[in-house]
């Protein structure tokens, strides 16, 4: 080698080290996973599921990291033809290597685990570039996006960077397509749930989100998404600004949402919800977006406790009878449908069909007339306006969703009690529609500034209280039909 050559080797060398930023190795890595909680469960056809405990260990494993300064072409969508090229520096991960010499895996507590064991140690190299492969794709995630937030901020500060380092524009290599710099597979932040009650999902969806897609808002308190997510040692809050990706094992995207709302509108259970969670500042514009669309609905309503209702008005020609039967609300307040008759009215028939009545409705007005008022007046207009205006046609009856629901608490049996030592969570306990251990262990009540008795707590019985409409903060009206309040004695 001449001394041109040796000079160009030295500079080269000295230019490599200045654009590699950080790197990060790490040798011989020893891994033992005991007693690790293992399951699967596959919803759709062929239906399979199993759960057991394993055993993990990991031999001789290394991890090689390399973080460096490249250039990549500057966007500009006002660029003019002709106009020259604009480079821009940009932090990326250029080199990532995993390694695991040997990888011993014992599956156990399943009748399937002789089938996966023999699974396993016959598609060891399968395996282990599996897992080789898994734990690199964690960190081009969790590096793609902490690269994505770091070149947003050092955005202003590249010239410092360069001149501090002794670098131009032309020392730095073109950033080429293996070098991760941004978080952009969707894949990678999934997680799948699986619902199995045939109950309400409860999740509280955002269905006019900016970017086209369906985005979870929460899973609120009492629902059986939050059961459900807890039972998988999952934080219900980590789901707040999520993206709905697939249900039962098909994918949705920006193309097929309407289909994406059947699917979680079917009630076959079991229903298996894969959720992309978002970043924190995504979750906090979605938040944010149903804070200001609440105020604006809310913006020209009373600051009081008061209850606005949508009414659902049923116009009646058909001179046939309603084919309605009514009975008292629990507070006395009203009327509510007890039972639609399967009568001649073809025009109470069609609002059944459309949902604008249903057993449980308030009857809220009759031919525009309030129907509604305290200790019984509500009832007594009603009946007065049966009289005299109900078999007139054109009738218009006005009905709203009920805001009172009951639950009721049944003792369990000595085999039922059992079968909740054994299975102690909320979804057991709704699932065999027993509480055990009376209300008082079950429910408890609180006292609010207006002295309504108000739910404040429940344990072991999320299911049974979304199956019934009950949230925490609803107020206790009655016991056993009879009316309570904050000086009852209990």
């Amino acid at each position: 080698m001449n001394g041109d050559d040796a000079n160009e080797t030295k500079k080269t060398s000295s230019k490599t080290v200045a654009r590699e930023m950080l790197i990060i190795d790490v040798q011989n890595i020893f891994a033992v996973l005991d007693d690790v909680k293992w399951s699967f469960e596959q919803t759709y056809f062929p239906r399979l599921q199993s759960a057991g405990t394993a055993f993990v260990e990991l031999q001789n494993s290394s991890i090689s990291l390399v973080f460096e300064l490249r250039r990549k072409l500057k966007s500009d969508p006002n660029k003019k033809a002709g106009e020259a090229e604009e480079w821009e520096p940009v932090l990326c991960l250029n080199k990532r290597l995993c390694n695991i010499a040997d990888i011993d895996l014992k599956l156990s507590g399943s009748s399937l685990s002789w089938v996966l064991n023999l699974g396993a140690s016959i598609f060891k190299t399968t395996l282990r570039a599996y897992v080789m492969q898994t734990v690199l794709n964690a960190i081009e995630s969790n590096s793609g996006f902490l690269l994505q937030q770091l070149n947003g901020a050092l955005q202003q500060y590249w010239g410092i960077i360069m001149r501090t380092a002794e670098l131009n524009m032309d020392d730095l290599a073109v950033l080429s397509d293996d070098c991760v710099t941004t978080f952009d597979d969707p894949t990678k932040y999934e997680v799948e749930l699986v619902w199995r009650e045939h109950l309400p999902l409860g999740v509280q969806l955002l269905l006019n989100d900016e970017s086209g897609l369906i985005k979870v808002v929460e899973f609120p308190r009492g629902s059986q998404a939050r059961a459900v997510a807890e039972k998988s040692e999952l934080d219900p809050e980590i789901f707040k600004g999520a993206t709905i990706t697939k249900v039962n094992g098909s994918r949705y995207d920006k193309t097929n949402q309407p289909q994406l709302i059947e699917a979680l509108k079917h009630p076959g259970r079991p229903k298996s919800i894969g959720f992309r969670l978002a970043n924190p500042e995504d979750a906090q514009r979605v938040l944010s977006f149903v804070a200001k669309s609440s105020s604006k609905n809310s913006g020209s309503k009373s600051s009081s406790s008061s209850v606005y209702y949508n009414v659902r008005y049923v116009d009646i020609h058909d001179a046939a009878p309603l084919g309605l039967t009514f009975a008292n609300a629990i507070d006395d307040f009203g009327v509510v449908v007890g039972n639609i008759a399967g009568g001649d009215n073809q025009d109470i028939h069609g609002a059944r069909t459309r949902g604008d009545v249903n057993v449980g409705d308030l009857l809220a007005t009759i031919n525009g007339k309030c129907v509604l008022g305290e200790n019984g007046t509500g009832r007594a207009k009603a009946v007065n306006l049966f009289q005299t205006d109900g078999k007139a046609r054109p009738l218009k009856v006005g009905f709203v969703k009920p805001y009172l629901h009951s639950l009721t608490l049944t003792a369990p049996t000595a085999n039922e009690e059992q079968k909740l030592d054994h299975e102690d969570t909320a979804e057991s306990a709704a699932s065999v529609s027993i509480i055990s251990g009376g209300p008082g262990s079950e429910l408890t009540f609180t006292q609010d500034a207006n002295k309504k008795i108000c739910l404040g707590e429940f344990n072991k019985v999320s299911g049974a209280l979304e199956s019934a409409k009950v949230l925490i903060g609803d107020h206790l009206v009655a016991i056993n039909d009879m009316q309570v309040d904050a000086t009852s004695e209990t």
